[in-house]
C-alpha cells in the first residue's frame, strides 16, 4: 500500500507542477485554466501508470539459469 500511495502521489506531484507551469507562462492557459489542467494530466497519468506497472505491481525476477533449468525439466 506505502509503494501505491507514493506512486500516486508522484503522479499528481508531476501533475499540479505541469498545470501551474503552464498556467504561469501561458496567457492561453491563464484565460482557459482548463487547457493547463489538461497539460498536467498527460504527464500525471504516465507517471501513476509507469510507477504502478513498474513498481507497484511488479512482480519478482527469477534468475536466469533458474528459469533455463525449470524450462530444461518440463521439457523431459
Amino acid at each position: 500500500m506505502d509503494r501505491y500511495i507514493a506512486a500516486m502521489s508522484a503522479g499528481f506531484a508531476v501533475n499540479y507542477v505541469t498545470c501551474a507551469l503552464v498556467v504561469y507562462f501561458s496567457d492561453f492557459a491563464r484565460a482557459w485554466p482548463a487547457m493547463g489542467v489538461a497539460a498536467g494530466s498527460v504527464p500525471g497519468a504516465l507517471v501513476n501508470f509507469l510507477g504502478a506497472r513498474h513498481w507497484v505491481f511488479s512482480r519478482p525476477r527469477a534468475p536466469v539459469a533458474e528459469v533455463s533449468r525449470s524450462h530444461s525439466e518440463n521439457q523431459t
